[in-house]
C-alpha cells in the first residue's frame, strides 16, 4: 500500500490499522467494482490486477483509463457526493482491499494527523485527474453550447 500516492506519507502503524479495517478478496476478470444501491461507498485499493474504466462524457465518445495494481479506485467516495464518475470492471483477476469510505472518514476524523496526510494526497491526486482535462485536446473535449 505504500506504493499508493493516496497513503504514500502514512506510517506503518497507519497503514496496518487501515489494512485490518478492509477485507482482501480475490476478484474475477469482469467483475465490476460498484456499491450496490442503499450500501455505504467503498474504496478499492487495487494490489494486483488491471482494471478497466469508462467514464461517460456527453456528446463525445466514452473516455478510457485502465489503472494496475497498487492503485486505487474509489477515491471520491471520500468526498461529497460519495460517488465515482466512472465504471470500473476488473480486466483480469485481480486481488483488492475493499476498504469502506465511511470508515476511513471516520478514521481521518478521530486521527488527525493521518486524516491530513491522506486528504492532502487525495486533493494532489483530484488536481492531478483534474489538470489532465484541462490538458486533453480540444477534439475530445465536450463542444461549447449557446442554451
Amino acid at each position: 500500500m505504500k506504493q499508493i500516492p493516496l497513503f504514500r506519507q502514512l506510517g506503518e502503524a497507519e497503514l496496518t490499522l487501515l489494512w485490518a479495517m478492509g477485507q482482501e478478496v480475490g476478484l474475477p476478470a469482469g467483475y465490476a467494482l460498484e456499491t450496490p444501491a442503499g450500501e455505504p461507498p467503498v474504496l478499492w485499493v487495487i494490489l494486483d490486477g488491471r482494471v478497466d474504466i469508462t467514464f461517460p462524457q456527453p456528446r463525445v465518445e466514452e473516455g478510457y483509463a485502465t489503472l494496475f495494481g497498487p492503485e486505487i479506485w474509489g477515491a471520491s467516495s471520500l468526498v461529497p457526493p460519495f460517488a465515482s464518475p466512472g465504471r470500473a470492471v476488473t480486466g483480469t483477476a485481480c486481488r483488492v482491499l475493499k476498504l469502506g469510505a465511511h470508515e476511513v472518514r471516520t478514521l481521518a476524523e478521530q486521527n488527525p494527523r493521518l486524516g491530513m496526510r491522506i486528504y492532502e494526497a487525495l486533493a494532489t491526486h483530484f488536481s492531478q485527474r483534474f489538470r489532465g482535462l484541462i490538458e486533453q485536446p480540444l477534439s475530445t473535449r465536450r463542444p461549447a453550447t449557446d442554451d
